[in-house]
């Protein structure tokens, strides 16, 4: 070898086998075990099969597949005893796939919707056991202990009045690919609301049709759209730090989309794409008029309202039947937001009680209340660990119910114990995460509670993100 250098290592190329896929997790992976029968792909195209190879038994993970596929894998990362690995090509299609022919793995339309090509049914069985399991895994719960669950679906597509997009490099609106940072544009998206898809359409014309959209529109981290039920959309961008003259540029290159309401918000810390205070608007309107069982809600750009067009009405009305006796009875509805789900009890109630640590959204609920006339309903800015006992104690005379609505991570264990402390009549649960669910109700669980009746509504359909209303009571 010249200058006595030893030679390179070949490389060693990856390892690529068959497998079948067997079950599917949470988090939208299909999950497989090899087996003996399985084969390693070799690169001249042979196979051998994996008889007592090290890997058989191992699980494997692997995105993008669907339970009954049978896939020709490669491996990207092994640990102790799982294995990570990536689709080469389908090999034979699930009899669940839509359709029985090849499906694409890397559409932008499946892209964060992994269940898309799984029949409607299937993906119903499975969000059903998903939480059946969690509850028994999670919460101890006993197979005798859990009541039947009833399933509430609707419109599988075009169901989100809120999307979230990032920008292409030309300024045009799209979505990340999974597992890479590149954007892809979108022409269309069956699951937003028929007035987001078009406005993305008429968003992307125009980056087109413009020479210097991409430079203007680079600072943009995200494009927040969001519908209401007359058609009228909300968009906020969420920007680097940028000069008035910059964020003026844009909202004047949007004038033609004519947004009912147009706002910007730069956040400081790289990478976030959260809205930050303070927001400009270029719009006199910034709040988004929304109804739900003929109550009117101003939606800002940061509040927090349901996603699902369809279901949204059906989901609180689930909530509100879980109770007995309302017009005899106070509510506290703990992480009550902007008020939503008070207002709409309140018109039952004698009285409801919203508690919420964001002071925005507590004035917001007030607003609320006002615009609706409802003076039976009670909001309060504080921790609910630190009010529900007082409030418990409060209006106990009239029977107390507590309802919870929490973000994702579930009940703060203080709000647990309080609970748990404040002994409400009527307990309703509900949760956007079946596991922090089947924990919370676990801790009730162990304290004599009981789960008298639950609902499963398929808010997210095509994803793995299901939200459950379940009602415990005092044994």
């Amino acid at each position: 070898m010249e200058n006595g250098g030893a030679a390179s290592p070949a490389a060693v190329p990856p390892l690529e086998f068959s497998l079948t896929i067997d079950d599917f997790t949470g988090q939208g992976n299909g999950v497989g075990h090899l087996t003996a029968t399985d084969v390693f792909f070799e690169r001249d195209g042979s196979t051998i099969p994996l008889g007592d190879h090290a890997l058989v038994r191992m699980t494997v993970f692997v995105p993008d597949v669907l339970p009954g596929d049978v896939v020709h894998c490669r491996l990207v990362k092994r640990k102790k005893s799982v294995l990570e690995a990536q689709v080469v090509k389908l090999l034979s299609p699930s009899p669940e796939r839509r359709g029985a022919s090849e499906s694409s793995f890397d559409t932008i339309e499946a892209n964060g919707f992994p269940l898309l090509h799984w029949q409607p049914e299937c993906q119903a069985r499975w969000k059903q056991q998903l939480v059946r399991n969690a509850l028994i895994r999670l919460g101890g719960f006993s197979e005798t202990e859990l009541p039947c669950l009833s399933w509430i679906a609707d419109e599988e597509f075009h169901y989100r009045n809120k999307v979230n997009l990032r920008l292409t490099s030309r300024g045009l609106l799209g979505d990340t690919m999974r597992g890479t940072h590149d954007v892809a544009p979108l022409s269309s998206y069956i699951f937003a609301a028929p007035a987001i898809e078009e406005t993305i359409r008429r968003w992307n014309r125009l980056a087109l049709s413009s020479t210097a959209w991409a430079s203007l529109f680079s600072p943009v981290r995200m494009v927040i759209l969001r519908a209401n039920e007359k058609e009228e959309i909300l968009a906020a961008l969420v920007t680097d730090p940028i000069t008035a003259h910059q964020r003026t540029a844009m909202f004047d290159a949007l004038h033609p989309l004519a947004f009912t309401v147009l706002c910007q918000s730069e956040n400081r810390r790289p990478g976030d794409v959260r809205l930050r205070e303070p927001i400009h608007y270029a719009t006199e309107q910034t709040t988004l008029d929304t109804h739900l069982h003929g109550l009117s809600f101003s939606v800002s750009p940061a509040s927090f309202f349901q996603v699902n067009r369809y279901l949204t009405q059906v989901l609180y009305d689930t909530a509100l039947s879980c109770f007995t006796d309302l017009a005899k009875r106070t509510v506290l509805d703990l992480y009550c937001g902007t008020g939503t789900t008070s207002l709409l009890m309140a018109r039952q109630a004698k009285h409801v009680v919203g508690v919420e640590v964001v002071e925005a959204a507590v004035a917001n609920a007030r607003q609320n209340a006002s615009i609706n006339g409802i003076s039976n309903a009670t909001f309060f800015a504080a921790k609910a660990e630190d009010v529900i006992e007082e409030l418990t104690h409060r209006y106990r005379g009239s029977g107390v119910s507590v309802l919870v609505d929490p973000p994702r991570k579930g009940l703060d264990p203080l709000v647990c114990q309080s609970i748990l402390a404040a002994a409400p009549d009527e307990f309703v649960y509900v949760s956007c995460n079946p596991a922090t669910l089947a924990r919370d109700l676990g801790i009730l669980r162990e304290c004599g509670w009981v789960l008298q009746k639950g609902s499963i509504v398929d808010m997210f359909p095509n994803t793995t993100e299901v939200e459950c209303v379940m009602k415990m009571t005092k044994a």
